[in-house]
């Protein structure tokens, strides 16, 4: 993760060498959703491309998180704004999930 950070800081901001097979970028989707349930203001499922889901945490207003699982690491883990996703829900939630301080 801390090296991810130091590449994405960079001007170029590109991801790194994570794979979606990774055992810790798996571990975003998984079916307790890395633990970042707790911390969710809203309701906030995180769901994979091939359409796999997981309820990180119940409640309404929902935001569907969608991404490649070492994405939604980088979700999960409270870098937000440095993680490649897409965000689906309405205005409100939406912006305070994307500002909300997840992390494990």
């Amino acid at each position: 993760m801390h090296g991810e950070d130091v590449r994405r800081a960079s001007r170029t901001g590109s991801p790194g060498c994570w794979t979606p097979s990774s055992p810790s970028a798996v571990a975003a989707a998984g079916p307790d959703g890395a633990g970042v349930g707790p911390r969710a203001p809203v309701g906030l499922v995180l769901r994979r491309p091939d359409g796999q889901t997981a309820v990180a945490r119940k409640g309404a207003p929902v935001v569907t998180v969608t991404g490649e699982p070492s994405e939604l690491l980088m979700f999960a883990m409270g870098r937000q704004a440095h993680a490649k996703v897409e965000l689906e829900g309405e205005p409100d939630p939406v912006s305070r999930i994307s500002t909300a301080q997840l992390g494990m």
